[in-house]
């Protein structure tokens, strides 16, 4: 028997945010497009699957506090029983099998991925992001270690294998004195801020799209290690970790949070100071976020992957329902919403 699942309803605000990057994973879609699908509900999560596989779809979605039905297809439900053929008998003897020259031809082979839904086709400037982040993160890396100074070089040493295994966020394990060690050479490079805050976020996506549990709270470990003011990082290792019934640490999680993240507006105030071509002071009413912003760049394409950074780095702190951004470029003013 074959089934569906359906996202009905999300209960938890608080992780909408890690909830939309796991649908963006599992549809084949940009963030953009997953945001707005939570708004049109009911949304099928996955088709035509096996009763394991709906089950496992069910109980991740759950435990971010969604609502989720799972249906038996009607095609599995209606199916009846194929007839038996009649036997012989005296009167109607059984009838005899003539080989044919050409061999039968068999029906193609499923593919591993029919129980997904497709990837859906977008234009070019609405592709998904996640492969931006990561080749923004090795573009920043491998820029930064061909044009630094001897001094930024020898001190300490940087072997290229770490930085290749971190900016590979999809392996098990990174032994942690590697991961200190790249720390270490990272913070004597004040021009690697911006590489260490979008490994955080490649991280922080990693962990809110697999369903292994200590691997997501190894991912969520490290997405605050590269960035302590990540929000998201830190929500989600909460929560992980009390489906893990290690409530000491959660606690020690929670209140580690709040010493490092403190007053969301004396941090956002921080953030803000520190991003190049903001225009003025962002307004915040009602959850939603306006703020003007200058792009150098004339390619369009340029300044929509700008903006999608730019919302994505100010969720780091703080998980806006709405982020509303005017653009002023030497093409024009444009509006973009998110």
């Amino acid at each position: 028997m074959k089934y569906s699942v359906y996202l009905r309803r999300l209960q938890e605000d608080k992780n909408h945010r890690i909830i939309v990057k796991r649908l963006a994973s599992d549809l084949g879609i940009d963030f953009s497009q997953a945001e707005i699908s939570v708004h049109r509900l009911p949304l099928l999560l996955l088709h035509g699957a096996t009763e394991e596989e709906s089950d496992r779809l069910v109980f991740d979605y759950e435990r971010l506090g969604c609502d989720v039905e799972k249906r038996a297809d009607k095609e599995s439900v209606t199916e009846k029983p194929k007839a038996e053929p009649p036997l012989p008998t005296a009167a109607s003897p059984a009838p005899v099998k003539t080989e044919s020259a050409t061999p039968p031809t068999l029906p193609p082979r499923p593919s591993r991925s029919s129980s997904r839904i497709p990837p859906a086709r977008f234009p070019l400037h609405r592709r998904p992001l996640a492969g931006l982040v990561t080749l923004a993160a090795i573009g920043i890396a491998l820029t930064l270690f061909l044009f630094a100074n001897k001094k930024s070089l020898s001190v300490p040493r940087m072997d290229r294998s770490i930085v290749d295994k971190v900016l590979q966020a999809d392996r098990e394990t990174i032994p942690d004195r590697k991961i200190a060690l790249l720390k270490k050479a990272l913070s004597e490079q004040p021009q690697m801020k911006a590489l260490k805050r979008r490994l955080s976020t490649v991280y922080s996506g990693k962990a809110a799209s697999t369903s292994e549990q200590e691997r997501r709270i190894r991912f969520y470990q490290l997405a605050i290690s590269f960035n302590p003011h990540n929000r998201m990082a830190w929500d989600g290792l909460e929560v992980s970790l009390e489906e893990a019934d290690r409530m000491p640490e959660a606690d020690s999680v929670r209140q580690a949070k709040q010493e490092t993240l403190g007053d969301d507006k004396r941090n956002l105030g921080k953030l803000f100071s520190e991003l190049p071509g903001l225009e003025g002071m962002p307004s915040i009413a009602n959850d939603t976020l306006r703020l003007s912003y200058r792009s150098e760049s004339k390619d369009s394409l340029v300044q929509a992957y700008e903006a999608l950074l730019l919302a994505e780095e100010i969720r780091d702190y703080r998980d806006f329902q709405t982020i509303e951004i005017k653009m002023t470029t030497p093409n024009g003013v444009i509006f973009r919403r998110f």
